[in-house]
């Protein structure tokens, strides 16, 4: 079965938290490699297809990324509006 996952990963390259769209059946953890079970890869930040060569991948808004990094590091976060309950 292939499911979607957003996989959310710190970028050594950037010292800050990515995500991609990728469509797999699994993932898993070889030491610092981030394996899909198609045989592509990110290693590095750098995201390979099964071949090992780079590839482009579909990223959602970084922003959510952040937001959500943000929101662990400090779990006590809270979302403020401008009070119209919108």
């Amino acid at each position: 079965m292939v499911l979607a996952f957003v996989p959310v990963y710190l970028n050594p390259s950037a010292y800050a938290l990515a995500a991609a769209y990728v469509d797999t059946g699994g993932i898993t953890w070889e030491e610092k490699v981030l394996r899909f079970s198609d045989g592509s890869y990110i290693e590095g930040g750098v995201f390979h297809d099964p071949s090992g060569e780079r590839a482009q991948i579909e990223r959602p808004h970084q922003v959510f990324t952040r937001w959500y990094g943000f929101a662990l590091t400090f779990p006590e976060t809270e979302i403020w509006g401008d009070g119209s309950g919108r």
